[in-house]
């Protein structure tokens, strides 16, 4: 890929997010932010009157996952959350009983990943060391909103800060006539990183992930039913330059992102399939730079959506736009499956020609019990 090159010594060597403990002021100040946000919705009482939550196992990031375009693992979709039984429905409308619902999820990942270098590989980029410390450490609630709809709200605290990861509600169906989301959420893009880590097949994602515009503030429209085998999403998000992109500064953009996907092949539950898909995202620096791989990186241990590669530099380029296109496509038959994506990024250069990026990623594999 043309912009993997060189990390410098200097970077490296500021890199503080190598293995920390979480610090219980840090902790505290996640509970009292979790508590504050569940406050705001009232815990569904079941009919014998007691209030019910469970902490989501297995849930992990079940947001704008649109694996291989199955309709039940569409974007943002989560596992089925106790529903009124038929007792509890109004005798009028016969309808469900307004409630909010209240369940916990969460997830816990430690790693160790160790190095062996030549020297010659040391003295051109340095000595990458050894590293075991916590690659996510996610605590939220998740639930259905009375309204008619439902809320994620998750934040990781691998860093040892308090970092956003889900702050949205959703209202309406995905399934029906569409999803409208609000809040901070994975930008509709890529296949790779649209996948939830409790299924993504590796530990890394591909170093070309960093031109993904992963997770920011924004609107959305995530829908399902343009036909039996597509989803469409669209939305306008906001991405800071800090991992809570709260901070507008060189690299923070505005932009527009959309993603049409379809499965013409999709036979017993995805046992054979086969998935296309199409995105894109136009970007508006807000302080006139777009800067590639503008969220903290970290050399080995990545704590973000993206890769953390210590052979991808952090590249300012003073800019008017920004354009980004993703080709994604996927295989599955049986307990084979192969998947690839090509990304693209075309870069209006102030003071200069057009600068443009690419590159591309390729995956295989095979479960041996399907």
């Amino acid at each position: 890929m043309p912009f993997l090159t060189s990390e410098s010594d200097e970077t490296r060597s500021n890199d503080v997010r190598y293995s920390r403990f979480i610090g219980a002021q840090n902790v505290t100040a996640a509970c009292l932010w979790l508590a504050a946000a569940s406050a705001c919705v009232s815990q569904e009482t079941i009919l014998g009157g007691a209030a019910t939550a469970a902490i989501g196992a297995g849930l992990g990031n079940l947001e704008a996952a649109d694996r291989f375009a199955i309709p039940d693992q569409i974007s943002g979709e989560p596992e089925s959350i106790t529903e009124p039984s038929l007792d509890a429905r109004n005798s009028i409308t016969d309808r469900p009983a307004a409630t909010t619902t209240f369940r916990l999820r969460g997830r816990l990942d430690i790693d160790a990943i160790g190095t062996t270098q030549s020297a010659a590989n040391v003295a051109t980029f340095g000595d990458l060391g050894n590293v075991v410390g916590v690659r996510r450490a996610w605590i939220g609630a998740q639930g259905d909103l009375a309204i008619g709809g439902r809320y994620i709200t998750e934040i990781d605290l691998a860093s040892g800060s308090v970092v956003v990861r889900d702050v949205f509600d959703g209202l309406g169906d995905i399934q029906d006539s569409g999803e409208f989301r609000a809040g901070h959420f994975l930008e509709p893009f890529s296949l790779e990183i649209g996948t939830p880590s409790y299924v993504f097949s590796f530990l890394e994602s591909s170093a070309v992930s960093l031109l993904d515009p992963l997770r920011n503030w924004g609107l959305g429209l995530f829908r399902a039913d343009l036909s039996e085998t597509t989803m469409f999403a669209l939305g306008v998000f906001q991405a800071g330059t800090d991992p809570n992109d709260f901070r507008i500064g060189d690299g923070s953009t505005v932009g527009l992102t959309g993603k049409l996907t379809a499965a013409p092949i999709n036979e017993g539950d995805g046992e054979r399939l086969v998935h296309l898909g199409l995105a894109f995202s136009e970007r508006l620096p807000e302080r006139g730079v777009i800067i590639i791989g503008v969220q903290p990186q970290t050399t080995l241990l990545g704590l973000g959506d993206s890769a953390s590669s210590p052979f991808a530099p952090r590249i300012p380029i003073p800019a008017s736009f920004q354009q980004l296109l993703n080709l994604q496509c996927a295989v599955a038959n049986g307990s084979f499956w192969t998947q690839a994506e090509w990304y693209g990024t075309w870069i209006d250069q102030r003071g200069g020609g057009p600068v443009f990026f690419h590159g591309c990623h390729a995956d295989c594999g095979y479960f041996p019990h399907g």
